[in-house]
């Protein structure tokens, strides 16, 4: 802008001289023509003389006309002028202040100005430029002092103190004679704003990561002059708390907190987006303890957002003082709130490959990365782990270098095909080691797309699973299969059993189910020992396969019973020709390590489906026609006959009598105590029926529970058992006593139609009994009936009712992974059976130790019956099995008994001091040595002790013992040195051979124990002894030096 002066304020002498020339021009004019027009009119002296007067009073009032219409025109031309400048002055956005050049006092400013400011046009000229901060340089004004040449920007405040940005402009203005400035001010506060933010996101680039939350809290507080400002995300877990990323408090960053969303304006934030309490904030929200820590009186916050839009955190200000109203405050916290939303976004993401980086480098699976052609990128440290492939070796190859040849073209084709057709694929894959070793992998492969859903890379993720996959092949053999015969078991067996009706309902065929005992076979036990018995069985079992069909099964039931049935057979005659020729097999005679060996067998059968029942009726009605045959003379066979009378009344007799029992309370509930053999703690017992007959007295269960199976007063007798344990746990919860007890329930009861109505009504009657305490016990044999329905009314125990089951009977020849696998029941009861004889047999043993392996594996508990010594227990305690029941804790005993045992009841103190050792996996085998051995001692000494003729101890038998099978074992575990298993082996079998010459042969039935060499019988067993404390003295020693 040049100085430019307006017509206002033009000279006065350009005015003046206009004037001057117009009067001058009239008074000429008149000087020449006016006397010439009078001398014109007359001559006469005096009357000219009068006419001059009159001329020159004319003249004076004409020109003083003319001179003061020209100053009329003039000063509105000068009005108009102004009009015209003001106008153009109050029409522009900007803000117009005119001020004396000298002082800086306020002459005029137009509307604007005051828009601005906030003062009224009169309150603007009470001020100079100085009061409102718009002098250059912060100068008094001079007319010394050179007007800026270019526009300046200036900070100042309006009538609210609220902070502006202008830009100044200035020019000179002259009016009469005096010098004003003119200032163009020009409200630039959204301009800088727009700066800050750049500036602050510009800071926040430059930072670490740390830092840029802090960053963006300091400036944000800095630039809307608010006193805290915060930045939070939402607690992954926990959607209702946030945490604190930075705080600002005005003097400098606060520690970072977490603190609950509810009651909180924050909430409001997360919820509903940006949201602004100008003041008051504490009366709307007065729970929020934050508020009041920071005394605040005002709050504004916006969420944070991912790509997706969903709300991750919030920014927010707050201030101990009412907020001033800002048009640029959401503005300025939107944006911030995005680059805070991007860095998190941001750190995530770096988290998350971090995170991966580690998985890929960490994890014991094995990883492998392809490129869509299948060449090899990358792998980790477990791919070469397993395979044995450095990682510089496979880079630039296919996964083919571990191909074995296993699998058939067509498996791969398979596998790519499901991939490309769902993206993924799993499944069990052999492939072959650089040593060229076979393994068996569990591998998912995955293809991975980028955003355009373009495949970019295969990711193949395995686990080596080939020792478990032995481990299950031999679980599954055990599980469908008899480990001695290998014929199926009971399982494999019912499942084939199922299969054949289902055939014969569609070819109207017979289906002949069989129960064959052998006969006199204890005997073989007894004399030549249970190795020359298992052979036999092997022997009798092959013979049964060779004479059936292929399509006919025989299981073995356990011990010397075999199970089998025959299928398509038109008539029964058909069926019996099969019969001969299994007995006449059976009967010829066995050769077995030089042992000539004759044996028969006696079979019974029944036909489906003239006898239409389940497997289990059909196998006892088998079992009873087997018996019938032996009656009959043993060695033949018996057809079950339906129409028994003498069965069938006897069966009736004695389900009258139970009924009537039932009637009468004959029945009693017993109650043997299960303890926890670590603790000492007895937490529950089991409930047994017993029969208290007025006259015969107390009847086991054994002698009148078998007659009620398959029949409706099985669920008559196990509905009063469950309101009998119902009452019994509400009597003891008076008595303050809390254990848990366990009913025997058939699976014939529990698919029952009114089972679940009968049970809600009882549990209805004692609501102050907690249902856990309630536990049920089915055998395992029962779930055969059908074990998806069964798994249904468990699981429907368990979630509704909170009553836990109990698999019992374990191990009696059913078991099966399917049975853990399928059934929920919690807790697994090894049968007495295998206890019994656990420190003898060694294949006892063998099952047991399977069992609980079993149940470790499955995340099952585990309780042992029949633990009749505090051997048993150690032996259990050992093998991992802390729960136990039976005659070595306590008998079963009526409800009153329990009270006073327990009041007396003493943990063993045995059982206890071993539970406070922790013996590793070497000391466990050497006490479990020590155990056998010492059992094989107290054997020894009863036989020697024993008075009787024909007491039979096979102990000598060197081929039998469980010491030997320890020593065998543990020759192939390489667990303990060679040098010492030697030295123990000799020891023991020294032992043997003295043991050996303790008994001779007296006549043919009886050994009679011969006291000759007894003093170097103990010899050799402390030998045995002195060899284990070596050990121990060893173990002790390697103890300390560690």
């Amino acid at each position: 802008m040049n100085d430019v002066v307006l017509d206002a304020d033009k000279p006065r002498s350009k005015i003046a001289l206009k004037i001057s020339l117009i009067y001058a021009v009239f008074s000429l004019c008149w000087i020449l023509f006016a006397d010439a027009i009078i001398h014109s009119i007359s001559q006469s002296t005096e009357l000219l003389a009068q006419i001059q007067v009159l001329k020159g009073c004319f003249f004076v009032i004409a020109s003083s006309i003319i001179i003061y219409f020209l100053l009329l025109r003039e000063m509105a031309n000068a009005q108009q002028s102004q009009k015209n400048f003001l106008g153009i002055i109050n029409s522009t956005t900007e803000a117009i202040f005119i001020h004396d050049s000298e002082s800086g006092k306020m002459i005029d400013a137009n509307q604007a100005a005051s828009s601005l400011f906030g003062f009224s046009n009169d309150a603007l000229r009470q001020r100079s430029i100085s009061d409102l901060n718009l002098e250059p340089k912060a100068k008094p004004f001079s007319l010394t002092q050179k007007i800026p040449s270019t526009p300046y920007i200036k900070q100042t405040r309006n009538k609210n103190h609220d902070i502006i940005w202008v830009e100044i402009s200035q020019q000179l203005i002259t009016n009469n004679n005096d010098t004003h400035i003119i200032s163009a001010v020009r409200d630039i506060s959204a301009h800088k704003r727009s700066e800050d933010v750049l500036r602050t996101l510009a800071e926040t680039g430059s930072v670490n990561n740390g830092d840029i939350f802090k960053t963006i809290v300091r400036q944000l507080a800095s630039s809307l002059d608010m006193r805290y400002a915060l930045i939070a995300i939402l607690n992954p877990s926990d959607k209702t708390r946030v945490t604190t990323l930075a705080v600002w408090n005005g003097n400098g960053h606060d520690e970072n907190f977490s603190y609950p969303l509810d009651c909180t304006p924050c909430k409001n934030v997360t919820e509903q987006g940006m949201c602004s309490y100008p003041d008051n904030i504490q009366q709307l929200f007065p729970d929020d303890d934050i508020l009041i820590d920071m005394d605040a009186q005002s709050y504004i916050g916006v969420p944070l957002k991912n790509k997706q839009n969903k709300t991750i955190g919030l920014l927010a200000l707050l201030d101990d003082n009412p907020m001033k109203e800002r048009p640029y405050t959401v503005e300025l916290l939107n944006s911030l709130a995005t680059r805070a939303g991007i860095e998190l976004e941001r750190k995530n993401i770096d988290e998350q490959l971090k995170l991966s980086s580690r998985v890929f480098t960490d994890t014991h699976e094995g990883i492998i990365i392809t490129n869509v052609t299948g060449t090899i990128i990358d792998v980790n440290p477990a791919f070469c782990e397993i395979t044995e492939y450095s990682r510089e070796e496979v880079i630039g190859q296919t996964p083919s270098i571990l191909n074995s040849g296993q699998q058939a073209p067509e498996f791969y084709n398979d596998m790519w095909q499901q991939i490309a057709s769902y993206g993924h694929w799993q499944g069990e894959v052999w492939n072959r080691k650089k040593s060229g070793e076979l393994y068996v992998e569990l591998l998912t492969i995955s293809a991975l797309t980028d955003d355009n859903n373009e495949l970019i890379n295969y990711v193949g993720i395995f686990t080596d699973i080939t020792n478990s996959k032995k481990q299950q092949e031999q679980l599954e053999l055990m599980a469908h299969y008899d480990v001695l015969t290998k014929l199926p078991n009971r399982i494999l067996f019912a499942d084939r059993f199922n299969q054949a009706i289902a055939h014969s309902k569609r070819t109207n065929t017979i289906v002949a189910v069989g129960f064959l005992d052998l006969d006199n076979f204890k005997p073989v036990n007894d004399n030549y020992g249970h190795i020359i018995g298992d052979q036999l069985l092997i022997e009798v079992a092959k013979r049964i396969q060779s004479n059936i069909r292929e399509e006919d099964t025989v299981s073995r039931q356990g011990g010397d019973e075999f199970a089998f049935f025959l299928i398509d057979l038109e008539s029964p005659f058909q069926g019996e020709q099969m019969l001969d020729r299994i007995q006449h097999a059976i009967a010829q005679p066995y050769l077995i390590k030089g042992h000539t060996i004759s044996i028969s067998a006696s079979m019974g059968v029944t036909l489906y489906p003239y006898d239409d029942a389940n497997l289990d009726t059909l196998l006892r009605h088998a079992d009873q026609a087997m018996y019938q045959s032996k009656v009959k003379g043993k060695n033949n066979y018996h057809l079950f006959n339906l129409e028994d009378n003498q069965k069938i009344v006897h069966q009736h007799h004695r389900l009258h009598e139970i009924e009537i029992a039932l009637s009468n309370d004959e029945l009693q509930l017993y109650y043997q105590p299960k303890v926890n053999m670590k603790t000492g703690k007895a937490f529950g017992v089991e409930a047994l029926i017993r029969w208290l007959h007025p006259e015969k007295g107390l009847i086991p269960p054994m002698e009148f529970l078998p007659a009620i199976e398959g029949h409706e007063l099985d669920i008559k007798v196990g509905n009063w058992v469950i309101n009998q344990a119902m009452r019994q746990l509400a009597h003891w919860k008076k008595l303050g006593i809390e254990l848990e007890i366990s009913i025997n329930i058939s699976s014939l009861h529990l698919l029952s139609p009114t089972f679940f109505t009968y049970l809600d009504d009882t549990l209805a009657k004692y609501p102050d009994i907690d249902s856990k305490y309630l536990q049920m016990e089915i055998l395992e044999s029962s779930v055969l009936t059908d074990i998806n329905a069964i798994q249904n009314c468990i699981t429907i125990c368990q979630n509704k009712y909170g009553i836990q089951f109990s698999l019992d009977d374990f191990g009696t020849g059913y078991s099966s992974l399917t049975h853990i696998r399928s059934l929920p029941a919690q807790t697994i009861k090894i049968d007495q059976s295998f206890i019994f004889d656990i420190l003898d047999d060694p294949n006892d043993y063998t099952i047991v130790a399977g069992i609980i392996a079993l149940a470790e594996s499955f995340g099952r508990d585990i309780i042992a019956e029949g633990v009749e010594t505090t051997e048993h227990g150690l032996m259990l305690l050992v093998m991992g099995c802390d729960n136990a029941q039976g005659y070595g804790i306590a008998r079963p005993m009526p409800a009153d008994d329990l009270i006073l045992w327990l009041d007396n009841y003493t943990p063993n103190p045995i059982w206890r001091a071993c539970s406070n050792k922790a013996f590793t996996p070497v000391e466990k085998k050497v006490k479990l040595l020590r155990l056998i051995i010492n059992q094989w001692v107290k054997q020894l000494t009863d036989y020697t002790q024993s008075e009787a003729n024909d007491v039979v101890w096979t102990g000598h038998n060197q081929e039998k013992c469980h010491c030997s099978y320890w020593l065998n074992s543990e020759s192939k575990e390489h667990l303990f040195s060679k040098q010492w298993l030697n030295k123990l082996h000799h020891a023991h079998d020294k032992m043997h051979q003295i043991a050996h010459q303790l008994t001779h042969k007296d006549g043919e039935t009886n050994n009679v124990p011969v006291i000759t060499n007894l003093e170097a019988m103990y010899s050799s067993i402390n030998d045995v002894y002195a060899i284990l404390a070596e050990f121990d003295e060893r173990l002790k020693l390697q103890t300390v030096s560690a």
